[in-house]
């Protein structure tokens, strides 16, 4: 399989630095600028900062202070066409349930570099944006 390039920026958001760090890492070799956000708080900021740059958000859904339910929300008020992935490791059935908004993929903890990378590829092509 021929290794996909991808290009723009990704805003990587969880509490944990290890998770930033890695992501930031596997993105960034496949051609993607990372920014990155520790909380939900922290990202909004960055993503007002940015927000001509960002082309997807990876959002980790359990974070302390502001959830990433919470952050997704607030992130989509500001603009509904911003392309999200969730990451948790509780499963996408068991998160969504309740949810209004949904996110544009869902990618569970722990993932392999593969599979972060193929769930970006996933909704870099799909062109899509908003709910999905």
């Amino acid at each position: 399989m021929e290794e996909w390039r991808g290009s723009g920026t990704v805003l990587v958001v969880d509490d944990e630095e290890p998770v930033r760090y890695v992501c930031k890492l596997i993105l960034e070799q496949h051609g993607i600028t990372v920014l990155t956000a520790e909380d939900g708080k922290q990202a909004l900021k960055i993503y007002q900062e940015n927000r001509g740059q960002v082309d997807l958000i990876l959002l980790d859904m359990m974070m302390p202070q502001m959830s990433g339910e919470e952050t997704l929300k607030l992130l989509r008020d500001l603009d509904d066409k911003v392309r999200i992935i969730l990451s948790s490791g509780f499963s996408e059935q068991d998160l969504q349930r309740d949810m209004e908004i949904r996110p544009n993929a869902f990618i569970q903890k722990p993932y392999l570099p593969e599979e972060l990378v193929r769930t970006v590829r996933d909704v870099y092509e799909s062109g899509t944006s908003g709910n999905a």
